[in-house]
């Protein structure tokens, strides 16, 4: 199912920080669990840690968070320190249990 941009917004509270021992090519870390996702369309409007992060390369992230019996996610590109750009937002009603643990969290999820 694909989500609406502007249903969410990600709120950092010190939720990403810059590395200079970068991993790879990403030189942006999103710190959990300050980082949340917050929206009409997340927990009622009640912001939710994050608690699913994939780094992609280039500073892109998905990130995701499990709302009942949804998986939430939202693919941004990190660009500052308090800044981010959507990319793209996907909830799934139906997600494998893999797609809900974070050690087994894969982008295949992001569907």
């Amino acid at each position: 199912i694909y989500g609406t941009p502007g249903a969410y917004t990600i709120v950092w509270d010190d939720g990403w920080t810059y590395s200079p021992e970068h991993q790879g090519d990403l030189s942006w870390k999103v710190v959990l669990p300050d980082t949340k996702l917050t929206g009409d369309y997340i927990n009622g409007g009640t912001p939710l840690p994050v608690t699913l992060t994939l780094g992609l390369g280039d500073d892109v992230w998905i990130v995701g968070v499990v709302d009942g019996s949804y998986l939430k996610m939202v693919k941004i590109k990190v660009t500052g320190e308090t800044s981010h750009e959507h990319l793209a937002t996907r909830y799934d009603s139906q997600p494998a249990a893999s797609c809900t643990v974070q050690a087994t969290f894969v982008q295949a999820c992001f569907k």
